[in-house]
């Protein structure tokens, strides 16, 4: 009967601890939630300042390309571009 006793004690033990087991389970789902999506807000501007970043380069080498030549030469070639349409 004692052994009885203890496994009905040690039963109602857990069964006690279970609503908090479960809150903290709650928890800490909600915290991981939170966590992907800062993950997926941190990719998304990543990806935004990878593109921002080639397109600067892009525009860095035209105009690297402008300065090598004359100033007056670009301006005759956009002009010849221009009289050519």
């Amino acid at each position: 009967m004692a052994m009885h006793s203890r496994t009905l004690d040690s039963f109602k033990a857990q069964l006690d601890q279970n609503p908090t087991s479960v809150q903290n389970l709650k928890q800490n789902l909600a915290r991981l939630a939170a966590k992907i999506s800062e993950a997926k807000t941190m990719r998304t501007s990543l990806k935004s300042q990878m593109a921002i970043a080639k397109v600067n380069g892009q525009l860095q080498s035209i105009v690297n390309g402008v300065k090598t030549g004359s100033a007056m030469s670009a301006f005759n070639c956009i002009e010849e571009k221009i009289l050519q349409m």
